[in-house]
Formats: C-alpha cells, structure tokens, sequence
C-alpha cells in the first residue's frame, strides 16, 4: 500500500529563512572574508617583494 507524503506548507518570500543569515551576520561574514584575504595577499606581497630568486637579483 502507498500512502502520500505529507503536504508542506507554502512560504511567501516575505518569511525569513531561518537558514538564510540576516542582512547584519551576512555584512560580518563577508568583513571576516575581506580581512582574511587582505592578510593573505599581504603575505603574498611580502614574500613576492623579499625572496631573491635563485642566482641573485
């Protein structure tokens, strides 16, 4: 015997998402990827600027 699935409940795209962050934890979220990839091309500049390739400058 098959028995039908439950019927969901619609939502309106007025509804928050809970799995949606908010428009503030979306603004920390993408500050944390902005330093993080400041720091890391910081370091790659640093290291580009001060290795001397092999047989000199």
């Amino acid at each position: 015997m098959i028995r039908p699935a439950p019927q969901l409940e619609p939502t309106t795209s007025s509804e928050p998402n809970e799995r949606e962050p908010s428009p503030g934890e979306r603004a920390e979220q993408l500050a944390e990827r902005v330093k993080a990839d400041a720091r890391e091309q910081a370091q790659q500049t640093y290291l580009r600027d001060t290795i001397v390739p092999e047989g000199g400058e």
